[in-house]
Parts: C-alpha cells; sequence; structure tokens
C-alpha cells in the first residue's frame, strides 16, 4: 500500500461515503454553483475566446496598424493553437475520465500567467522609462511611435491593467481546471473499493 493512499484514508472519518456530487466538488472557485467537471469547460471556453481575440487584436496591429512586429503575431497565434489542442485533450480526459491528460492543460496555463506577467511588467517598465527608453529597449517588438499615436501616452497603463486582467482570470481558470483533475484523481482512487479497505485497516491498526 502506498504512502498516498494512507494518507488520503488519515483524513477520512470512519462513516465515511464517497459521492461524485459531493458539495465539496462545487468548489468555492465557482461559489459552489459548478461542479468541477462543468467549471473546467467553462473556464477552456473563457480561455479559448480570451486567446483567440488577442490572436485577432495582435494580428490587427501588425496588419492595419503596422505598430506590432510579425513574430510576435505567429507566437500569439501558435500559442492559441497549443492552447486549444490542450484544451481538446483536456475535454478528451474528462470525458474518458483520465486525469493524466488534463496535466498538459494545466502546464500551458501556467506558461500563460507568466506570459501576461511578464506582459504586464513591460508595460509597466515602459510606463517608468520614457518613449525614447522605451523605443530604444522595446523597439524589436513594437514601434513605439505609432503605439503612442494611435493610442495615447496611456497605452502601456492600458496594456498593464488588461494583462493582469487576464492573469488574474488566468489563475481562476487554473483552479477549475487543477479541481477537474483533483476530482478525476479521487473518483479513480475510490472507484476501488478493495483498495481503500486496506488502507483505512492499515489507518486503524496504526491507531
Amino acid at each position: 500500500m502506498g504512502h498516498d493512499d494512507l494518507s488520503k484514508a488519515e483524513v477520512l472519518p470512519p462513516n465515511f461515503i464517497y459521492s461524485t456530487e459531493d458539495k465539496f466538488y462545487y468548489g468555492p472557485a465557482t461559489c459552489e454553483y459548478l461542479h468541477y467537471r462543468s467549471a473546467a469547460v467553462l473556464g477552456a471556453i473563457i480561455e479559448f475566446l480570451l486567446m483567440g481575440a488577442g490572436t485577432v487584436i495582435a494580428y490587427y496591429l501588425y496588419s492595419s496598424l503596422e505598430s506590432l512586429e510579425y513574430f510576435v503575431v505567429w507566437s500569439m497565434a501558435v500559442f492559441f493553437a497549443m492552447s486549444t489542442a490542450m484544451s481538446l485533450l483536456m475535454l478528451y480526459g474528462l470525458f474518458t475520465e483520465n486525469p493524466a491528460l488534463i496535466k498538459p492543460k494545466i502546464v500551458i496555463q501556467e506558461i500563460e500567467i507568466a506570459s501576461l506577467i511578464g506582459l504586464a511588467t513591460f508595460a509597466v517598465i515602459a510606463m517608468c522609462i520614457g518613449l525614447d527608453a522605451t523605443n530604444y529597449l522595446f523597439g524589436f517588438v513594437l514601434n513605439v511611435d505609432l503605439m503612442e499615436e494611435d493610442f495615447g501616452p496611456i497605452w502601456p497603463f492600458n496594456i498593464s491593467i488588461l494583462a493582469f486582467m487576464a492573469a488574474a482570470l488566468g489563475v481562476w481558470i487554473r483552479i477549475l481546471t487543477i479541481g477537474a483533475q483533483d476530482y478525476l484523481l479521487d473518483k479513480e482512487f475510490f472507484s476501488q473499493p478493495n483498495h481503500m479497505n486496506v488502507a483505512l485497516e492499515e489507518k486503524n491498526r496504526d491507531d
């Protein structure tokens, strides 16, 4: 018997009865209104819409306003495609009840959050150092003069606010995804009654 199995048994009351619809799986992140299965799907849809909109906006900045470099747009498009593929893999994992298929999506979400925080940091730096220094340091990513012309002098502030909000939303979606993975892991564990009985017997023996 593994240590993890015994640890899980140690926190269970003697009269514990497992239920897939237990209130525990209606997480606080959704005010306990949505089961983690449904919440993870909702999070994936919101993430798809936001990333898709971000990619379209980046393409508009590149093609129409010419204020963004092409490699930024391509990077966003590739990352959007990868995120969508991982979302589909996650949905398949939820359908087949395979928690291992959800892990890649969690990794992608962590990269998304880190990237958004990095973008917000860039915007804050741009606000602090002024136009000339920003153009010198970040001119390979965007045309600072055109950004200033199209969106005014507060464009870094707007970017920082949007990036921080998106990062916060990304953290929320990640919580939902991890909740769905934990739900499947619990269901996998409790679907083996003999395995569970051994863990509880071992706990009682130690007591």
